[in-house]
């Protein structure tokens, strides 16, 4: 789940607020865009890109639990696994 749920403004910037969730838990960020550059999107253009963000934002909370989970193969014949 991706949701937008407020749109505010800084001086010259655009302030986007999206919750999202990642393994069953609901997270929020914030990001800022000049007004200039998200006028020269299209819509499809900015849902793309909080898609991006928020697949970022969740590859950072998923890092450590990878890391855990892969760090010993590292090095690791897997033929011999």
């Amino acid at each position: 789940m991706i949701k937008l749920v407020s749109i505010g403004r800084e001086m010259d910037y655009v302030v986007l607020t999206v919750e999202f969730d990642f393994q069953g838990e609901y997270y929020s960020l914030t990001d800022r865009v000049k007004v200039d550059t998200l006028l020269g999107m299209s819509k499809e253009d900015i849902v793309d890109a909080i898609k991006k963000r928020v697949a970022r934002e969740r590859m950072n909370l998923a890092e450590d639990d990878i890391k855990e989970l892969l760090g010993d193969l590292i090095g690791v014949d897997l033929e011999a696994v």
